[in-house]
């Protein structure tokens, strides 16, 4: 009888960790440039999530931010291998201002995040 009890509850635990795994929302593990922190004339962008992403539903805008004028900054997006680092490729690098990297992501299980990274070019 206390097999079953125990059996029971562990199975009940281990499905309430599951249904918790499967609501989980991507979120960022680092990026680089760090927010808010500065880096030196950069030709690439990163962010890497907890999750793997759908790499055709992800992606970000780049975008100066100059005397309270907004310019979008060209870029091209990519995942890397393990689809859990967003790339954001620059055609040249950036010049010395304020930047914000406004991105979105949808994970495999289809859930979707956005936010934004703001930071400095040096």
């Amino acid at each position: 009888m206390k097999f079953v009890i125990k059996s029971a509850i562990g199975i009940g635990l281990a499905s309430i960790m599951m249904i918790s795994t499967a609501q989980a929302h991507p979120r960022i593990v680092s990026s680089t440039p760090a927010a808010n922190g500065a880096i030196a004339k950069p030709s690439r962008l990163t962010i890497r999530f907890s999750e793997r992403l759908v790499g055709p539903l992800t992606g970000a805008t780049l975008v100066s931010v100059r005397a309270g004028h907004v310019t979008t900054i060209p870029t091209a997006t990519a995942l890397d291998l393990s689809n859990k680092i967003l790339i954001v490729k620059l055609a040249q690098p950036l010049a010395a201002g304020r930047y914000q990297l406004d991105w979105h992501a949808v994970s495999v299980d289809t859930h979707r995040v956005q936010g934004s990274l703001a930071f400095r070019a040096i």
